[in-house]
């Protein structure tokens, strides 16, 4: 029964990652058995990436009670086969996204929170990191020390990757605003972009909304909740990668009044990625729209 209840929810997630992950998913690919082999350990989530050659899954885990730690595996897409695993962050707590690079296959960023020091208290010291890790092709990574993304911010984030290798990650802060860094395939800061200010994603309660992003060619979005849960607002801003850290002005800056991303609040200890908008290639936005606080609904934006 346990087993089947894991089964189905990987299915669930690969579905999921299927109509809003950047990039093509398919749910056969994922070789299913062998990623839920886990050695005793309790999984507490998963997200994986999939390019032409390889499937990427990131596991928590919580061992014996006391270790906590995340693993990235390396699985042959046509097999299903386990080729390679590492551990890239001691903290299993709050959340993680990983995605290929689409100028190489072989390289995987990975944007995950955890605290700054592992013998710090968990409630503590939460910060933003990014890693640049590179399977060898055999069974080994290089691995890029963690370079830290923000600082003090337990909130949401979302991360998308340009044609070119960039990495563009947004994340509402502290004081509600929302912030864009970029950054080159070498984790070098190209530039960090205010995208709306002070307080545009507060509720002025103890959570504050994260982010959800999605990326066509040289087109991205993102997204993000504002002012209180119970009357929510939504704003979705369209951009043009420029390259070299630049991005357009807003191509198209959208304002939905009683319309809020669905389930992206965040609280402490619950803030998975979600992936809640989408961007098509012809240019339409779809989003995941909260109906009355409790179902939800697909919205269509277009412009």
């Amino acid at each position: 029964m346990y087993k089947t209840k894991l089964i189905l929810t990987a299915i669930c997630l690969s579905l999921g990652l299927g109509i809003f992950a950047q990039g093509p998913v398919s749910p056969s690919s994922l070789g299913l058995e062998t990623v839920l082999i886990n050695s005793g350990n309790t999984e507490k989530s998963s997200v994986g990436d999939l390019n032409s050659t390889y499937t990427a899954v990131s596991h928590h885990y919580l061992q014996g009670s006391s270790e906590c730690y995340r693993r990235l595996k390396i699985f042959d897409k046509a097999t299903g086969i386990l080729l390679a695993s590492t551990k890239y962050s001691h903290d299993h707590r709050h959340s993680t996204k990983i995605l290929f690079d689409p100028t190489n296959e072989n390289v995987i960023y990975a944007v995950y929170t955890e605290r700054s020091d592992a013998s710090n208290d968990p409630d503590e010291d939460v910060r933003t990191y990014v890693r640049r890790i590179e399977y060898d092709g055999d069974s080994d990574f290089i691995m890029s020390p963690r370079k830290e993304v923000f600082y003090s911010n337990d909130y949401v984030f979302d991360f998308v990757i340009a044609p070119n290798g960039d990495v563009i990650i947004g994340a509402a802060q502290s004081d509600g605003s929302v912030r864009v860094n970029i950054y080159s395939p070498s984790l070098t800061l190209l530039s960090s972009n205010l995208i709306s200010g002070a307080g545009a994603a507060s509720t002025g309660e103890s959570v504050t909304y994260g982010v959800s992003m999605d990326m066509k060619g040289d087109d991205f979005i993102i997204g993000h909740n504002t002012g209180p849960w119970a009357t929510p607002n939504l704003r979705i801003k369209k951009y043009t990668y420029l390259g070299s850290g630049d991005i357009s002005l807003p191509v198209n800056d959208f304002f939905r009044e009683g319309h809020a991303l669905y389930n992206v609040h965040a609280t402490f200890f619950e803030n998975d990625v979600k992936q809640n908008l989408a961007l098509k290639p012809n240019g339409d936005i779809l989003y995941l729209n909260v109906v009355d606080g409790a179902g939800w609904e697909i919205v269509k934006l277009t412009g």
